[in-house]
């Protein structure tokens, strides 16, 4: 109780920064106390918990600071002016820019995001079918990174962009594009171990570095017309490489 930089206030059985009122270390029986403005980055890392409460006065979620929780539910505050949770979602959607943020366990993507967070996603377990719905324009990186169970990903018309490393060591089977993507960034698909077919939609103009690197079971890929650049080490480490530099070196 003498130590003038953490405190464990109210029996919440957790360390919190005294100064900022930052929550920066969990465990299987903490709970978020009244006053707590922050939830620091891995804070929750790989804690089990059956629910957790959000309380009013939390105004900021670090990246990554549930990363590899396992939570089975979640409530947010009514009165929390910074986030809110879709009744049965499981997941905390940022009020002012409609940015999913963090995804607890079984979640669902509701119709009103826009963008999906960095890390919202990573190391969870999702349902094998995977249809993002319309509306999200942008998948920030990482998002989707190290899931597992996830096979069949389905992006909407309303897609603009996906993040680096966006799906990268996912166990992902199949893409199904409604639109093109103008660019494929970097390491997006990265070890993603179970793809084997890519056919990327008219329209896509970019492949950029390391976008399916590593991907060992990628042996077909279908390519636009209306693509201008393709990264030399875009497709690294696939059965189907060496394949896609020779056609590329003929045009």
């Amino acid at each position: 109780k003498k130590n003038k930089v953490y405190d464990s206030r109210q029996g919440c059985n957790a360390i919190i920064e005294t100064t900022n009122n930052r929550l920066i270390s969990a465990c299987s029986t903490t709970r978020v106390p009244k006053g707590v403005e922050e939830i620091g980055e891995l804070a929750f890392r790989g804690v089990v918990l059956t629910q957790i409460e959000i309380p009013e006065s939390v105004n900021r979620i670090h990246e990554r600071a549930f990363n590899g929780s396992e939570i089975l539910s979640a409530k947010i505050d009514k009165n929390n002016s910074v986030y809110y949770m879709p009744d049965g979602s499981n997941t905390l959607i940022e009020k002012a820019t409609k940015r999913l943020a963090v995804a607890f366990h079984n979640p669902t993507i509701t119709d009103d995001v826009e963008i999906i967070g960095k890390y919202a996603f990573s190391h969870c377990r999702l349902p094998r079918i995977m249809v993002i719905p319309e509306g999200v324009k942008e998948i920030e990186e990482d998002a989707f990174s190290y899931t597992t169970g996830i096979a069949n990903v389905f992006f909407p018309k309303s897609m603009e962009q996906i993040g680096r490393s966006a799906f990268a060591y996912s166990t992902i089977y199949t893409l199904d594009f409604k639109s093109p993507l103008k660019e494929v960034e970097s390491y997006t698909f990265k070890r993603c171990n179970n793809l084997q077919v890519v056919s990327m939609p008219e329209g896509t103009e970019a492949i950029r570095s390391g976008a399916f690197a590593g991907c060992q079971r990628l042996c077909s890929v279908t390519l636009p017309n209306s693509l201008k650049q393709v990264d030399k080490h875009a497709f690294v480490g696939t059965p189907c490489n060496d394949a896609i530099r020779r056609l590329l070196d003929k045009q």
